[in-house]
C-alpha cells in the first residue's frame, strides 16, 4: 500500500497532537481517562480524513479530472476530519 503525502502530514500531525496530550498528561495536567479520549478523538478524526479526501479525490476526478481531483480531496478529507471531531466531543 502506498501512502500518500497528504497521509502523511495527518499521520504527522496526528502524532503531533498526541505527543502533546501524553506531555500534559505527564505534567498532571490531564487526566488518564482524558488523555485516552483525546488520543481516540484524534485518531478517528484522522482516519476519518484520510477516508473523506479518498472519497473526495474520487468524486472530484469523475467529475473534473485533475483540478476536481484536489479540490475533491480537499473538501472530502476537510469536512469529514473536522465533522467526526466535531461528533466526538
Amino acid at each position: 500500500m502506498k501512502i500518500s503525502k497528504d497521509n502523511i502530514s495527518r499521520i504527522v500531525g496526528a502524532v503531533f497532537d498526541i505527543s502533546c496530550d501524553f506531555v500534559n498528561y505527564i505534567n498532571y495536567e490531564i487526566t488518564g481517562s482524558e488523555f485516552a479520549k483525546r488520543t481516540a478523538k484524534t485518531a478517528a478524526s484522522t482516519a476519518a480524513g484520510a477516508g473523506g479526501a479518498w472519497a473526495g479525490a474520487a468524486l472530484g476526478t469523475a467529475i473534473f479530472p485533475g483540478i476536481g481531483t484536489a479540490v475533491g480531496a480537499t473538501i472530502g478529507g476537510l469536512a469529514t476530519g473536522f465533522g467526526v471531531s466535531k461528533l466526538l466531543k
